[in-house]
């Protein structure tokens, strides 16, 4: 779904919001029904066949469950069950809202009805279990279960409000309008989702590229949205890892293959081009209201264009704008002075290093002389794969596999040889369970493929939201780098190998087609824009993939240590100390730094030694 889809639902909200309260009921989209002494029912409205909810702010954090958890108060606990069991009953189609908006003249003959019905629903959700996820250092996460006991078909019929198009979380094949299908498409734990971060994300973006991959099997389910949040599937069996674990070699290298399946097992959607290249010339995909769930294609001209320009020039990388942005960001910060405390502020201006302009120079420097950009590959990043952020089952059999491209399959989930995200493993076969899953992708977007694995390799070392101190003895040697970079080269080119043959006959399709077919040539969801992507694409060798990573290992302390002031800036240092952080990732640039320049040292002494040896041994 292109992202703008988002902001035109929340627009369109609004205006017909505006005009139900000034009264002008004459052409209304969507179901704000207003009865004497009940609630207004939320917006929904479907984006992509999806729903979302574009005037629903939920108001918790993390704190509010702690008050909650620690003195027991069932006011409080009564509190979080109700507001988010409101908004999982309204996604998940749970609600009774009349089919229609009855006219006023109805409402006193039903009014006690629809109130005794509104109590049955606070019943309901007093059923719904809600336990804080610790581990979210961006977002406040909730599990909410308990959803089938609560909403049982005997007691409420769920309403089809586009289950359909969710993961089930229990395949049965039986009559749509039965109680009991519809029943099992829906999940009995969710994922609440309450976005943090505010101003440093852009969310629509970033719920666009979570369905992408959702939809492809690379991320787990999604199945709606509201303004601050959204529902993800809950993945039962798993557990986040912790850093001391990444180092494991059977992990190690079920992160590489991951890594590489993100970056090359996933047909990037077209509107994606659009929003990156921001092509003024050509029209984005749909113009029209996003209500019906329906949107316009582009034309084939407009596509080919697209699909041709990325060819020549993949789409540009967020990683370079991101770092402006948070710079900026932060200056005004200090320069605003909106810090909770004078400390924090002394600390922001001191690890700035503002007189000197480090951040700027440094950035310039690496650009220009370290890391070879011209060679880097640009592909979907997750950006942000720490240890919490990787999921793992303990509980897949290891037994009799030794074979290398069956382990990667083993541990990830993924065969190698697949080709596209519709190949990958997709989370309703219930036969299929994935030993590791990456998740949290809201930093996630375009960049180069290196420095994904520089994030992950920085994050050996530990940090929030526990760490403010990374212990970067932890960071791993050599011999463990080559076999992480090596894995992810085999899982690549496997990838590349079968995909490669079978885009180019896309592209030979789409650019001779055959006159008496007229269906639109694809390729194991790719679209023409992906297959011109993959017919041209190149792998690096492991001593480049190493040079581009050592130059992004450096780049990606400066970007994690403004991410920290900003968030300092925002939410202050009393639960988490973002300053103390910060300074240990801009300290440990200058560390990186210092190796880099020794080894660049001892490298140009080798070479100038062997061309001595050299001249010595040709004059004697």
């Amino acid at each position: 779904m292109p992202p703008s889809d988002f902001q035109k639902a929340r627009e369109q909200a609004q205006e017909e919001q505006h005009n139900n309260d000034h009264g002008d009921h004459g052409n209304n989209k969507f179901r704000t029904v207003s009865r004497r002494r009940r609630r207004r029912p939320a917006v929904m409205v479907q984006v992509e066949g999806y729903p979302y909810l574009p005037t629903t702010v939920v108001k918790l954090s993390r704190d509010d469950f702690h008050k909650a958890a620690a003195t027991n108060a069932n006011k409080n606990n009564a509190t979080l069950q109700r507001v988010l069991g409101a908004v999982i009953a309204r996604i998940l189609g749970l609600l009774h809202d009349d089919d229609d908006d009855d006219d006023d003249k109805n409402n006193n003959d039903d009014d006690d009805d629809k109130d005794e019905d509104e109590d049955n629903q606070q019943q309901q959700y007093d059923q719904l279990v809600v336990e804080f996820v610790e581990g979210g250092s961006t977002n406040t996460l909730f599990k909410v279960w308990g959803i089938h006991s609560a909403f049982s078909p005997s007691v409420y019929h769920p309403k089809n409000n586009g289950m359909n198009r969710f993961v089930s979380s229990v395949d049965v094949d039986v009559d749509e309008d039965d109680d009991a299908t519809r029943s099992s498409k829906i999940p009995d734990a969710v994922l609440v989702r309450l976005f943090g971060a505010e101003g440093m994300i852009d969310r629509d973006v970033e719920t666009s590229t979570f369905v992408a991959l959702a939809q492809a099997g690379i991320a787990p389910p999604y199945y709606g949205a509201f303004v601050n949040g959204r529902l993800e599937g809950w993945m039962e069996g798993m557990r986040p890892l912790q850093a001391h674990e990444l180092s494991q070699p059977d992990i190690a290298r079920g992160i590489a293959a991951s890594l590489a399946q993100l970056h090359y097992g996933f047909a990037m959607p077209q509107h994606y081009y659009y929003y990156y290249y921001s092509l003024s010339s050509l029209q984005q995909p749909s113009e029209e209201p996003v209500s019906d769930g329906k949107e316009d294609e582009p034309s084939q001209d407009q596509e080919t264009t697209v699909a041709v320009r990325a060819a020549a020039s993949p789409p540009p990388p967020i990683l370079w704008k991101q770092l402006s942005e948070w710079y900026q960001k932060a200056m005004v910060a200090v320069k605003q002075q909106t810090f909770t405390t004078q400390r924090d502020y002394e600390r922001a201006v001191v690890a700035l290093d503002l007189e000197s302009g480090f951040v700027p120079r440094e950035l310039e420097r690496l650009k220009s002389s370290v890391i070879p950009l011209q060679q880097a590959a640009i592909r979907l990043c997750h950006n942000d794969v720490l240890a919490a952020n990787v999921l793992y089952n303990d509980l897949v059999d290891d037994d009799n596999n030794d074979d290398n491209d069956n382990d990667i399959a083993k541990v990830t989930g993924h065969d190698a040889s697949t080709t596209t995200s519709s190949c990958c493993s997709n989370h309703d076969k219930k036969d299929e369970k994935n030993r590791i899953q990456l998740i949290d992708f809201e930093y996630g977007g375009c960049n180069y493929a290196s420095f994904d694995i520089a994030n992950h390799w920085n994050e050996y070392a530990d940090g929030p939201p526990r760490v403010t101190v990374p212990n970067y003895d932890w960071f791993p040697t050599l011999a463990q780098q080559e076999s992480f970079c090596q894995t992810y080269l085999d899982t690549a080119r496997s990838i590349l190998e079968s995909s490669k043959s079978a885009a180019a006959a896309l592209v030979a399709e789409r650019e001779h087609p055959d006159d008496d077919d007229d269906a639109e040539p694809r390729c194991n969801g790719h679209d023409y824009s992906s297959a011109l992507l993959w017919k041209e694409q190149q792998l690096p060798t492991l001593e480049d993939l190493l040079q581009e990573v050592h130059g992004f290992v450096m780049v990606n302390h400066i970007y994690w240590g403004l991410w920290a002031i900003n968030q300092g800036a925002n939410e202050g240092c009393h639960n988490y100390d973002y300053l103390e952080y910060a300074q240990n990732r801009f300290r440990q640039y200058w560390v990186c730094k210092q190796q880099y320049q020794q080894k660049q040292q001892q490298q140009q002494q080798q070479q100038q030694d062997s061309g001595q040896s050299k001249t010595s041994s040709g004059s004697s």
